[in-house]
């Protein structure tokens, strides 16, 4: 199961007065308009029920004033940003002699951006790359970051949560993704894309200066979606028993509760990836006890997908067979050890596992509903610690060389 803060999409309303000049992304993140400005020419933007941001791409004396507020230049060079309030009507005016072009880009499912933050990664751009990335503008929603590199320079492997990516200047690009596959890109100078989570490198194959905007958002990447027991297909009739027996124990312990329990102020954030049939009943049932329901094959349908689909978590947490916690065998599965990896924090039944694990290890084991409630508001609220927790954990304990070698040496 994956622990994440559901997002809703709000309606924008647009102004007739101004109609952007070119087709740009749109998705249920954001919504991107361009706008072009002739000499000493200005455009009053539509009131937005969502907070933006203007980009300017082109443009050497922008300048805003805002319904509420005085004149103010925002912009003097490409690359400058300012951040627009929800429901204040703006005015933008090029003072400059030249042609001006600038873009706002409207956060559409900006409901629960100030309760969940996107999972600090130790592969942050800006941190492993201070002399080609700086940050440009950064607050509670976004972070508005600007890689420069010149010809054949590269970065180090970086990971990047979903975001809107800004060429400003015509360029050639290489990016390279963490299994050795690598893309040429050509971008032309004001060329805008979406790109979802990566962990990527990125090198300027071309002879002039890379010169790129990254927009980062700081959501979760998941979305709301609107349970008798049903014997599995081909099951040994043997088997029954034993399988109502472990049913009705996960489901009174937690299917029914932890949902509800783990509300973060009101939101839900509990997603479970289930194998189960399209037309079962224990969907709907389910879904009104409060969880999310992902299809499997479908978000681990690749190694590429599945990793994916971790990164894109907050945490795990994972309910373990009552045999595992009636023995105290030690057991942790080897997801946890992955989302470990990932910098992803682990609540999970206690197997006793705790005594082979270091003290600051990434892991909350829990015994009950209320504990699991209270580990999961802990992982909300303390959550970068515990990632570098969880990823000094792996490094340690879970490391494939050094196992080997351990295993080799035994």
């Amino acid at each position: 199961m994956l622990i994440f803060s559901n997002l809703l999409a709000a309606q924008q309303a647009q102004s007739p007065e101004q109609t952007p000049i070119a087709a740009d992304p749109e998705n249920k993140h954001i919504k991107v308009a361009r706008f072009s400005l002739d000499a000493h020419e200005g455009v009053t933007l539509p009131k937005l029920s969502n907070e933006s941001i203007a980009v300017c791409l082109r443009g050497e004396l922008l300048s805003r004033a805002s319904d509420k507020g005085a004149s103010e230049v925002w912009a003097d060079a490409p690359g400058n940003a300012a951040w627009n309030r929800s429901g204040t009507a703006y005015r933008i005016e090029n003072g400059g002699d030249l042609p001006a072009e600038f873009v706002v880009i409207e956060l559409k499912d900006s409901y629960a951006i100030d309760q969940v933050r996107v999972p600090h990664s130790e592969r942050d751009p800006v941190s492993l790359n201070p002399r080609a990335i700086h940050v440009v503008l950064e607050n509670e929603h976004v972070r508005l970051i600007r890689m420069q590199l010149g010809p054949r320079q590269g970065m180090l492997e970086s990971q990047f949560p979903m975001r809107l990516e800004i060429a400003l200047r015509a360029a050639r690009m290489n990016r390279t993704d963490i299994f050795g596959k690598s893309v040429e890109l050509e971008k032309k100078s004001g060329d805008v894309a979406w790109e979802k989570v990566d962990l990527i490198s990125i090198t300027n194959s071309g002879e002039n200066l890379l010169d790129y905007l990254i927009l980062e958002l700081k959501h979760p990447f998941c979305y709301p979606t609107g349970f008798g027991f049903s014997m599995p297909r081909e099951i040994d009739p043997s088997m029954e028993p034993y399988l109502r027996t472990v049913y009705e124990a996960v489901q009174k312990k937690w299917m029914k509760e932890s949902p509800r329990a783990a509300r973060h102020e009101e939101r839900g954030i509990v997603e479970l990836a289930m194998n189960i049939a399209a037309d079962d009943p224990e969907r709907e049932r389910l879904r009104l006890l409060g969880w999310k329901l992902v299809d499997p094959h479908r978000v681990a349908r690749s190694p590429q997908a599945y990793r994916r689909y971790l990164a894109s978590a907050l945490a795990e947490f994972t309910a373990i067979k009552g045999v595992d916690v009636a023995w105290r065998t030690g057991w942790i599965s080897d997801r946890a050890a992955a989302f470990l990896a990932l910098g992803r924090p682990v609540v999970t039944e206690d197997t006793a596992a705790e005594r082979y694990l270091p003290a600051k290890n990434g892991f909350y084991f829990i015994r009950s509903v209320a504990e699991a409630e209270a580990a999961v508001r802990e992982v909300l609220r303390n959550w970068s610690q515990l990632s570098k927790q969880a990823r000094q954990c792996a490094l340690e304990v879970f490391d494939s060389a050094k196992n080997v070698r351990r295993i080799l040496d035994f």
